[in-house]
């Protein structure tokens, strides 16, 4: 981790510019990503987007730099971190945008709500080695009942050195919608599904399936993918002090508000940081 003068040093002329305060809460908010502590990120984040943080759905932070700085004018600031991220199991580095905006007496981010850089994370992937392997993943699917697009992804990846069919779809079409992105994936790529949530449930934590089977020359091979949908995770309960019995009675159309005094904070925390950190991160649609 690095420490607020590190960080200016890092980047050398470009740092000028930026106010020691902004600095501190760059350092503090990408500290507390980088160790999972969520809670003390959300200090940093902008009055308004708390909810966008909260439904945010990232890969782990390994480790970051500051890369760059831009003054806006004096309460604005545009920052560039490079973050090294766990990604299906492989730590990849990108770059991140962020604006930083003074409210009050301290800096805060803006969490946009859907962000340009979960796009460049899924366009950035890496094509699969031709290792033999095919792996369809994740092993479990999770579409969080406070997503806003109420969709998560299945990853195909094709390690063969021959094209790889989607033959066959098995799930409830009551319940989902998916759509893949092609209907066969070719040696080296890395195909995906879109797994859409469309039933009418608001019971939370629901469960179900699906099957993806897929044909190589080597024959048909069935994948089953649990999912669990209208998924509110411990992070999210304790993020807002919600206890089950308000999780179960939470809708899509309330009003989120972040509440870091909640007794539930603490049991909340390594609830949190588990599901946060899983090595198999799939990006949102």
């Amino acid at each position: 981790m690095l420490t607020t003068a590190a960080l200016l040093l890092s980047i050398g002329a470009a740092a000028a510019a930026l106010p020691p305060e902004l600095g501190t809460a760059v350092t503090s908010y990408w500290d507390s990503l980088s160790s999972g502590d969520e809670y003390l990120a959300l200090r940093h984040v902008a009055k308004g987007s708390e909810n966008a943080f909260i439904r945010r759905r990232e890969p782990a932070v390994q480790s970051w730099a500051l890369s760059g700085v831009a003054p806006v004018d004096a309460d604005r600031f545009t920052v560039t971190v490079t973050a090294r991220c766990l990604v299906q199991g492989r730590v990849q580095e990108f770059d991140i945008t962020e604006n930083w905006v003074r409210q009050g007496d301290a800096w805060k981010v803006q969490i946009p709500e859907s962000t340009g850089a979960l796009r460049q994370l899924w366009q950035s992937s890496p094509r699969r080695p031709i290792d033999g392997t095919l792996r369809v993943s994740p092993r479990a699917l999770k579409i969080h009942f406070l997503s806003p697009n109420q969709s998560s992804s299945i990853l195909i990846e094709n390690g063969l050195d021959g094209e790889v069919e989607v033959v066959r779809l098995e799930y409830d079409p009551d319940r989902f919608e998916v759509t893949p992105d092609a209907a066969a994936v070719a040696a080296g790529d890395i195909g995906r599904l879109t797994v859409r949530h469309i039933g009418p449930e608001t019971a939370k934590n629901l469960e179900s399936q699906i099957v993806v089977v897929t044909g190589s020359d080597t024959g048909e091979i069935a994948h089953s993918i649990p999912i669990t949908y209208n998924f509110v995770s411990p992070a999210a309960r304790a993020l807002l002090g919600l206890s089950r019995q308000a999780a179960e009675e939470l809708r899509r159309t309330d009003t989120l508000r972040p509440d870091p005094t909640s007794p539930l904070r603490e049991r909340g925390r390594s609830a949190g940081r588990e599901h946060e950190k899983r090595p198999n991160w799939e990006p949102e649609r």
